[in-house]
């Protein structure tokens, strides 16, 4: 469990930092984006149009420096080593589309990777030309996402584009063919907390299954229940088996971790803000990459409920994280989190959703 409390805390001061104390920046040329891109944001896709299995990830350093990286997970079965293109691009923040002023590849290339740096290139005008073709992307637009057909030669031909604002850089959350098949599909997202933070080049995949199945809760169904409030007024109903390590933090031995926290007001435009403070929650922590195939969020009341997945890659462990976030009327948040192993939670699903659904604010 120590990975998972120092997650745990590093989230906790991250996101507030990145989403209260990182002015807002502004965005690729060509478009404003209902959420400003932050320095460090970065999105990661899996590309299916590869004959291997293949990531391309797009980070925003500032108006003119951008960064684009191509990774392939090696195989041994087949022979094929992994493979990994990246490349630095300065841009003309003045103009009103990509316009290239330098560009700098990482590590040595071959002749070989000719093509796949041209790939590069393509993408990120194109991800980007679209995006200004595909205009407001907001809840101005009936709904979070965004759907546009067009042709699109680098993906076959005519293409359907989602998009959603909640995701940094392009908004875009995947490309479907016209057989409904999935080319492009947005796998990951965070953000660069310091120049040290290597999240985006030390990216390798993120695993089809989860094989993280070594940990074991054995839950006594006797255990007594025992409500607890915090002092801002957050309840939350636990049993004996959970032991309270601060005001507002307890634990269940190595297994899970729960918290109720208060989020101070944010500082971006009045009318985006919780949008603005919600993609900061949909994103990586330290160490550990949120699964955007698993995220499932609903809102209802003033209330985000997110419930989604974390990959932590060097150990393998998968942790199932909800999160809820409340608005108060002086614009503050009550933020709750639960976070447990994903395996335990899967088999004792109907526990954990009971300490969710207890879950109140005064």
């Amino acid at each position: 469990m120590i990975i998972v409390k120092k997650s745990f805390y590093f989230f906790i001061f991250a996101a507030i930092a990145a989403a209260w104390c990182s002015l807002p920046a502004a965005a690729l040329p060509g478009f404003v984006p209902y959420i400003s891109d932050v320095s460090g944001e970065y999105v990661y896709y899996e590309d299916r149009t590869f004959s291997r299995p293949s990531y391309i990830g797009f980070l925003y350093y500032n108006d003119s420096a951008y960064a684009v990286r191509y990774y392939a997970p090696g195989n041994k079965d087949k022979n094929l080593t992994s493979r990994t293109v990246e490349i630095f691009f300065s841009l003309n923040p003045a103009a009103d589309h990509i316009e290239l002023t330098g560009e700098r590849i990482v590590g040595s290339v071959t002749s070989d990777d000719t093509e796949l740096i041209n790939y590069m290139h393509d993408i990120f005008y194109e991800l980007n030309s679209r995006r200004i073709k595909a205009g407001d992307v907001s809840p101005a637009s009936k709904n979070r996402e965004k759907k546009v057909t067009d042709n699109f030669p680098q993906f076959g031909g005519k293409v359907t584009m989602e998009y959603d604002y909640l995701i940094p850089l392009f908004n875009l959350k995947k490309i479907v063919s016209d057989k409904s098949e999935e080319l492009l599909q947005v796998v990951t997202a965070g953000t660069l907390y310091s120049s040290n933070d290597t999240a985006f080049t030390a990216f390798t995949g993120m695993p089809e299954k989860y094989s993280d199945r070594t940990h074991v809760f054995l839950n006594n169904k006797k255990a007594a229940k025992k409500t607890f409030t915090t002092a801002d007024g957050q309840t939350v109903v636990l049993d004996s088996q959970w032991t309270q390590s601060m005001d507002n933090l307890w634990l269940l031995g190595d297994t899970a971790i729960v918290s109720a926290a208060m989020l101070p007001k944010f500082g971006g435009v009045q009318n985006n803000a919780d949008d603005a403070v919600l993609r900061q929650m949909l994103q990586s922590t330290k160490d550990s990459y949120i699964n955007w195939r698993d995220i499932f969020l609903e809102y209802s009341q003033k209330r985000y409920i997110i419930n989604c997945v974390f990959f932590q890659p060097d150990s393998g462990t998968v942790t199932r994280t909800f999160r809820i976030l409340t608005k108060k009327n002086d614009g503050e948040y009550y933020f709750f989190t639960l976070s447990v192993f994903n395996n335990i939670y899967q088999t004792n699903h109907s526990y954990f959703d009971s300490i969710i659904g207890g879950y109140t604010v005064q």
